[in-house]
């Protein structure tokens, strides 16, 4: 809604009542309905964006200030400043809870600051007396410090920015060598789940709601590999594949919920994807022969087969059939681990793998076609697409016979295609025939209905 034209007739309604042109009840009518967009005086993005500017420039010139004379100052001047930072930081977030409205912009602001300030001073604590961790340990210590201020003002940003820190954690370069740094990435995505579970009860704020639902479901699956690194899980392409599969059934059963469920789909496929292509290479069937599977690890199997049974029977009671035929892929890698373990060859395992994608892939190509479904048309494309950089990536294949691979593929694929060329041109001719056939009836219709009343003349 343009707001320079609402109160443009905001200014212009009296002038209309006292010529007669509006009824003083029409204009009441028009003032109620108007009135909040009218009230609205907060500031334009232009203006917001201006002063974020140069609030980043006033913080880069302070910081470059003190990086020129940072190293001059002895240990101890370094931790009165590092003190200082601290309780400016302090003082942001009591001002924030003190004046600021929680889940506004302000408060928004107040806790990314305190947050920027607070770690910032975590690192040069680190700096000054060379504690040699990595970067994600105290991204970490930063992130626990920084939840209660998240909780106290609801910010939105700063959640994005906390489930950012989690993300980073996972993917940096040395950070998770000690298991109870792993064992706190899954703490931490426990303690945002109550702020998550109300963003989506109450979505007020939909674009916010939409990346904190992006970045949360993204932050889980990191930890997850994360965890599979470090414990070193030998069912690895079972369990990512059942959670994926868990993730985008939920997806599908909640979309009617809003957008926000958009990421369940999506990172829930991409993961099964990604099991696509790590069956396809040979290497994990090769390992998959020589690990031995203890009990703990057969149960925890069972289990997740169950859930992922749970899923299917969601699916198969909303009738959505390319779903359940996607959802099946988690069983397909737990019978597979099971022949690899059974001496049979890798080869014979991933091209087992390949003929379920491949078959997969028509059924959705077809599907997507009849049904106009251009999601189902891209998904095709991709699994096959998949299977293709698996196989050209694959070391354990020579030259030839990754060229014969692409060369049965390619012609496989082309031949489908043909087949279903041939039938839409079938059904074209078909359906030129009829209409030759109608014409031709109509013709005969109206010379026989012009000689009857030529006759009846």
């Amino acid at each position: 809604m343009n707001k320079k034209i609402v109160r443009w007739l905001a200014d212009e309604l009296p002038l209309w009542k006292a010529k007669g042109w509006m009824t003083d009840e029409n204009a009441k009518e028009l003032e109620a309905y108007y009135r909040p967009h009218i009230a609205n005086t907060s500031p334009s993005w232009g203006r917001l964006l201006v002063i974020a500017l140069s609030i980043l420039l006033i913080m880069a010139g302070i910081f470059l200030l003190f990086a020129g004379y940072w190293y001059s100052f002895s240990p101890n001047g370094r931790f009165d400043w590092i003190i200082v930072l601290m309780v400016i930081a302090l003082t942001v977030l009591g001002a924030g809870i003190w004046k600021t409205t929680p889940a506004s912009m302000m408060a928004d602001v107040c806790t990314l600051l305190y947050m920027g300030i607070f770690t910032t001073g975590l690192l040069l604590v680190a700096d000054t007396y060379y504690l040699g961790e990595s970067y994600a340990f105290y991204l970490l210590i930063s992130m626990v410090i920084s939840l209660p201020a998240i909780y106290l003002l609801q910010s939105d940003l700063g959640m994005i920015v906390y489930l950012l820190g989690i993300i980073l954690c996972c993917f940096a370069p040395s950070s998770i060598s000690q298991y109870s740094e792993s064992y706190m990435l899954w703490i931490l995505l426990l303690a945002a789940s109550p702020f998550y579970i109300k963003s989506v009860t109450h979505h007020h704020r939909y674009t916010s709601l939409l990346c904190v639902s992006w970045l949360y479901i993204i932050a889980i699956f990191s930890a997850f590999f994360t965890t599979v690194e470090v414990y070193k899980i030998q069912l690895d392409v079972y369990v990512i594949a059942a959670l994926s599969m868990i993730t985008y059934s939920l997806g599908l059963c909640i979309q009617t919920k809003g957008i926000w469920t958009l990421p369940f789909r999506t990172v829930g496929l991409l993961g099964l994807l990604y099991t696509i292509v790590k069956g396809t290479l040979l290497s994990t069937w090769l390992e998959a022969n020589q690990i031995a599977i203890s009990a703990s690890e057969i149960v925890a199997c069972i289990f997740l087969a169950i859930a992922v049974g749970v899923c299917l029977w969601q699916l198969i009671k909303a009738k959505l059939r390319i779903p359940i035929f996607i959802g099946c892929l988690p069983w397909l890698i737990g019978l597979l681990y099971i022949l690899a373990n059974q001496n049979f060859s890798p080869l014979t395992v991933s091209l087992l793998l390949n003929v379920y994608v491949m078959v997969l892939a028509i059924f959705m190509f077809v599907h997507g076609t009849i049904e106009k479904h251009i999601g189902y048309i891209n998904g095709s494309i991709i699994a096959i697409f998949g299977i293709v950089g698996a196989r050209f990536f694959d070391p354990s294949f020579s030259f030839i016979e990754r060229g014969l691979a692409f060369l049965i593929i390619g012609i496989f694929i082309l031949l489908i295609n043909g087949v279903y060329v041939w039938r839409k041109h079938i059904k074209r001719s078909r359906g030129r025939r009829r209409d030759r056939h109608s014409d031709t009836m109509s013709v005969v219709d109206n010379a026989s209905s012009e000689n009857e009343g030529g006759s009846n003349e």
